[in-house]
């Protein structure tokens, strides 16, 4: 419920939108939730109009609105189809109750603005907000709640935000900034490490960075303009915020690096398991568990990155290195464990598809020293390298072991065709 100290600042919000114009603009930001679609937090825009009487009118304009429910939304999403559209979600106070009963922070930050800056703002929104034009295909990082209103401002300031911006970079690139927001959530944490590629990682300018909605709150505040009322010294281009409502409950969410410290163990298993089956070699069941050990979970990874790259649109989840250190081709391997479990050897081509695995996690860890690749976190490369020399090491070894077998036999056929008593070279048989 919405505290009695935020009534009155909602008054005070009134009472300092200028009389000679009717429309205040402010940015709303909301916290993360509890649910996977608002852990990246949201933005919002506010418009206030103060009539002669003194009272006042609020209408909040969401680009962030969508049928999250609708069958196959989700399949949408990730093929880079999901619409969503810009509609006014009600007054401020509905708003506020809205998302407090979603306990989630609400941040509030006037924009100075000049009058005619407000009053564009202000046209802009009721222009985009009618059928024809409010919908939109989204995209997490150009296409959104929060960098429609980044590009709206920076039209309505010709360009000030993105001038104010010129050279500067993000701090922290996409994938990492996106751990604080998927912590917690085992799917966002995975989606973010494993299934969203190199594009993640590529730097970022400051004004590209503006998709995060937190970012664009402290970097308004940042960026000083003309004091809209004429006064010699610059102001924030936003105020700095105000919490309309404090999250109650305490929420941790983690590090987000939960796949990154699985892949370390997943490292230690394999090495473990293999350094087992080589010392109690021949095992050919130790053996075929260490490979299905890596090969069924990472084989289901893989062919889910080939899926998302053939039908999805959005970039980010079409270029993925991880496709290179984990091909999907690997499923192929299903049939040397059979082999293995069978107690049979590798056939020539299990040994040139070992060949071709290890040269093609070193052509990786080339790329990464070149920096032609440069796909983040690198642990999974080092995965790779554990599966593929493993598995040409045991691939070489049956076959060694065939060989000698096979090596053997003519000589132990010869020997039981001999007669009875009588030595290979001629000589006397013992009594």
């Amino acid at each position: 419920m919405v505290s009695m100290r935020t009534l009155w600042v909602l008054l005070l919000l009134a009472a300092t939108a200028r009389a000679d114009s009717v429309n205040g603009v402010g940015l709303l930001t909301v916290g993360v939730g509890d649910k996977l679609f608002s852990r990246n937090g949201h933005s919002a825009l506010v418009v206030t109009k103060t009539f002669p009487d003194k009272h006042f009118e609020s209408t909040v304009y969401n680009f962030g609105v969508a049928d999250f429910g609708a069958p196959g939304f989700a399949w949408e999403y990730l093929r880079g189809r999901a619409q969503f559209w810009l509609a006014s979600t009600g007054s401020l106070q509905d708003t506020l109750s809205f998302y407090a009963r979603e306990d989630r922070t609400i941040w509030y930050q006037r924009l100075n603005l000049t009058d005619a800056e407000a009053d564009e703002v202000v046209a802009k929104l009721a222009q985009n907000a009618r059928p024809e034009n409010a919908q939109y295909n989204y995209h997490h990082l150009h296409n959104s709640c929060t960098t429609k209103i980044r590009d709206l401002l920076d039209q309505v300031l010709h360009g000030q935000i993105r001038a104010h911006l010129q050279g500067q970079s993000s701090p922290e690139t996409v994938r990492v900034r996106s751990r604080k927001h998927w912590a917690g959530s085992l799917a966002g944490e995975f989606l973010n490490e494993i299934f969203v590629g190199r594009l993640h990682d590529r730097p970022m300018d400051a004004y590209e960075a503006l998709y995060d909605p937190f970012f664009l709150s402290r970097t308004l505040e940042q960026i000083k303009l003309p004091d809209p009322k004429g006064g010699v010294t610059k102001i924030a281009l936003a105020a700095a915020p105000k919490i309309f409502y404090q999250q109650e409950r305490a929420v941790t969410f983690g590090n987000g690096l939960a796949p990154i410290y699985l892949a370390y163990v997943w490292i230690a298993l394999l090495c473990a398991l293999g350094l087992i089956a080589w010392i109690k070699w021949p095992s050919p069941r130790l053996s075929a568990a260490w490979l299905l050990l890596w090969l069924i979970p990472l084989g289901v990874i893989a062919l889910l990155q080939t899926g998302l790259a053939l039908v999805s649109t959005i970039p980010e989840l079409r270029y993925n290195e991880l496709l290179l250190s984990f091909p999907f081709s690997d499923v192929a391997l299903v049939g040397l464990a059979r082999r293995w479990r069978r107690g049979e050897s590798a056939t020539t081509f299990f040994r040139a598809y070992a060949i071709f695995r290890v040269a093609l996690v070193l052509g990786v860890l080339i790329g990464h020293a070149t920096g032609i690749l440069y796909q983040q976190p690198g642990v999974f490369v080092g995965l790779s390298l554990v599966c593929a020399l493993g598995l040409l090491g045991f691939v070489e070894r049956s076959r060694r072991a065939t060989l000698t077998v096979f090596s053997a036999t003519p000589a132990l056929a010869a020997a039981s065709a001999r007669p009875p008593g009588r030595l290979a070279d001629g000589g006397q048989a013992l009594p």
